[in-house]
């Protein structure tokens, strides 16, 4: 018991020396520069009036600070200390502190855009209305007037993919937009994101025909859909007695195929797996015959990226569908969307849309999907009894993509036999948040299939 006591001893006189004090002028010791008036910080012992070290949960309006240095605490705010060292300017941690105790945690975006990310604060907000316009080739924003929009924008490259075009702000409100180019798209911010617009089509990559969306795969790539060109037929026919079309496009899965005859139908393109690019939709095949060159076919949908170091909210639909195959073509796939955010909220009329479009009939052309849950289409054959040499319906997130239709009975000798495209494949979509869950209300608009995932953050 002698022994403890001694030890106590020890300890009260390492952090405080018996001077009286009123304030800390009156310490003259540096070891002890601190004046406990009321007895109130733990190396004082309860005793008042006495100089001791300088108390760890000082504030700072008594002990001050050294003006620059930042910490972040177990209440996960981030003081850092003014210019007169006697305050600090408080910043609140939505993700936590760093294990170092001098920044708060922030998310680590995939695709290379982790850099974008850390510029975006020094960045003014932007706010993007109706008829606006986002050129991913050039890097330039214009209103409906042509006026240009100053948003910063860096180039991202991909390895076998098209760069990303990212456009970067401390935060972002999208109205009706128009995205163009042949570069994938993505909006980085620290603060929030907001996609406005009810049931608009408010960040528009959708491919629009055969105008590739933007950051669609290539035509080389194995998800576009199969066309033939005067391969297969039987000896002494004619091009025109081979009665092919284009496979669709394919991503989430295969491409549906088109009709065939004589040969095999062309197959649809095969499916896509993984997020590791960010590339759109795939194109779809063409029948091309002599009379009937390739490059008719629906093209991919777009890819687009959004984060967000804060929130994402869409009340509005961003829409990347596939475009419709022209005369007996394939339809293209739906593309590609990305969001990180640590809250993603889909509100009513709000959400994705990444549709395949239409196959094209042996007369007009598939549709292109549309910013909904409505399948896409077809293209029909004017002459032939219904049903025949008309397209399959675009893919959606609860459809398949439609098979093509050929003619089957009362073709002429030497007359073309009468074949449709097959539909796009839907799109993808992933979702990251903080606990891998997003606000979803009922009424929310989802035609893409999401995988959910969770943020990397450091």
């Amino acid at each position: 018991m002698y022994k403890l006591a001694v030890v106590l001893v020890l300890v009260v006189g390492c952090t405080k020396k018996a001077d009286q004090c009123t304030s800390n002028a009156d310490c003259t010791d540096p070891a002890y520069p601190f004046c406990d008036v009321n007895g109130e910080f733990a190396p004082s012992g309860s005793a008042k009036n006495v100089c001791t070290i300088v108390p760890p949960d000082c504030p700072v309006s008594q002990c001050g600070c050294e003006p620059g240095a930042v910490t972040c605490g177990s209440d996960n705010m981030l003081d850092t200390c003014n210019s007169d060292g006697m305050s600090v300017t408080s910043t609140a941690c939505g993700l936590g502190c760093e294990a170092s105790g001098t920044a708060c945690k922030t998310i680590e975006p995939s695709n290379g855009l982790g850099p974008a990310l850390m510029q975006a604060s020094t960045e003014p907000a932007v706010t993007l209305g109706s008829g606006d316009t986002i050129d991913t080739d050039a890097g330039t924003v214009t209103d409906a007037s042509g006026n240009v929009i100053a948003v910063p924008s860096t180039l991202i490259p991909q390895t076998n993919a098209a760069p990303i075009r990212a456009f970067i702000a401390h935060s972002f409100t999208i109205g009706s937009v128009t995205v163009t180019g042949s570069n994938a798209l993505a909006l980085v911010s620290d603060g929030p994101i907001a996609i406005e617009g009810l049931m608009n089509v408010v960040a528009s990559v959708s491919a629009s025909g055969q105008s590739q969306g933007v950051g669609a795969q290539p035509m080389s790539a194995p998800c576009t859909g199969e066309s033939t060109f005067d391969q297969g037929c039987v000896t002494g026919t004619t091009d025109d007695e081979c009665g092919y079309a284009g496979g669709g496009g394919g991503n989430d899965m295969p491409g549906a195929a088109a009709g065939g005859i004589m040969i095999p139908e062309n197959n649809g393109g095969v499916a896509v797996t993984g997020f590791s690019l960010l590339v759109g939709g795939c194109a779809g095949g063409s029948p091309g015959t002599r009379d009937n060159p390739p490059g008719l076919a629906g093209a991919g949908g777009g890819a687009v990226q959004i984060v967000s170091a804060t929130s994402v909210t869409l009340d509005g639909v961003i829409n990347v569908g596939g475009g419709g195959g022209t005369f007996s073509s394939g339809g293209g796939s739906g593309g590609m969307v990305v969001i990180e955010a640590p809250i993603v909220i889909v509100h009513d009329g709000g959400g994705i849309a990444a549709n395949g479009g239409g196959g094209g009939g042996c007369d007009t052309a598939g549709a292109t999907a549309t910013p909904d849950t409505t399948p896409a289409g077809v293209g029909s054959c004017k002459a032939m009894t219904t049903g025949y040499g008309t397209g399959g319906t675009g893919g959606t997130l609860l459809t398949a993509p439609g098979v093509g239709v050929i003619q089957t009975d009362g073709i002429i000798t030497g007359s073309t036999p009468n074949a449709g495209g097959g539909g796009g494949s839907v799109g993808r979509a992933r979702i990251a948040t903080l606990d891998g869950t997003v606000s979803l209300t009922s009424g929310a608009i989802m035609s893409a299939a999401v995988t959910n995932d969770m943020l990397d953050v450091q």
